[in-house]
């Protein structure tokens, strides 16, 4: 949040984050969790006036929440376009590569 707050003071209308991690928890319920506290974020962001857009990036390691399914979820969640790293997507740690 305060990337986002200080973001807009300097003019930026984007703010890319990493989404977290699982914490040995299972990645739906890491999900659910993520969404509900990402709708919160924007709801106060609009709240105070401010018009940045929370995006996602999508994250490489398995143990991260940050796969693509998750990302595209998220970012449908709060109406926002998400971070794409294709570097990301087909890590080898995703099972992509290592045929």
């Amino acid at each position: 949040m305060d990337s986002a707050y200080f973001g807009n003071l300097a003019g930026a209308t984007d703010i890319v984050f990493h989404p977290g991690s699982y914490f040995g928890s299972p990645p739906e319920q890491v999900l659910e969790v993520a969404i509900k506290r990402l709708r919160e974020c924007v709801n106060a962001l609009r709240s105070a006036g401010n018009p940045v857009y929370l995006r996602p990036e999508t994250m490489g390691k398995i143990a991260l929440l940050g796969s693509f399914e998750d990302t595209l979820a998220m970012s449908q969640a709060i109406q926002a376009y998400y971070l794409a790293w294709i570097l990301h997507i087909c890590m080898p740690e995703r099972g992509l590569g290592n045929e």
